[in-house]
C-alpha cells in the first residue's frame, strides 16, 4: 500500500475543548475570600488518547508470515466535570 494516509488508523482525532472558569473574591487587610467555578460549560470532551499496542493481552501468531502480533488497546482520558469551591485565607 503507497497510500500517504495508510497509517492514519493510528492516530486519534481530539475535538475542541470549550472551557469557561469563574473566579471572584473579597479581600482585606488579613483575610481573603475567594470562590471559583470551573469548567462551567461542563464540557466533558476528550482530554487526550493514545492507541498503543497491548502486551498484556494474548499474541496472536500468524502461520503464514510466522509473525506474532499483538493487540491494540485505546487509553482515553476525559476532562474534569464541573467543580466549584470557596477558598479562605487569613494571615496575621
Amino acid at each position: 500500500m503507497s497510500h500517504p494516509y495508510r497509517y492514519l488508523c493510528r492516530y486519534s482525532y481530539i475535538g475542541w475543548e470549550y472551557k469557561l472558569n469563574l473566579r471572584m473574591g473579597l479581600e482585606d487587610d488579613n483575610w481573603r475570600l475567594t470562590a471559583y467555578v470551573n469548567n462551567v460549560l461542563d464540557d466533558r470532551s476528550l482530554a487526550g488518547s493514545f492507541r498503543f499496542r497491548d502486551l498484556r493481552r494474548f499474541a496472536f501468531f500468524d502461520q503464514t508470515t510466522f509473525n506474532f502480533t499483538f493487540p491494540y488497546a485505546q487509553l482515553v482520558n476525559l476532562n474534569r466535570g464541573r467543580n466549584f469551591g470557596v477558598n479562605i485565607s487569613y494571615s496575621y
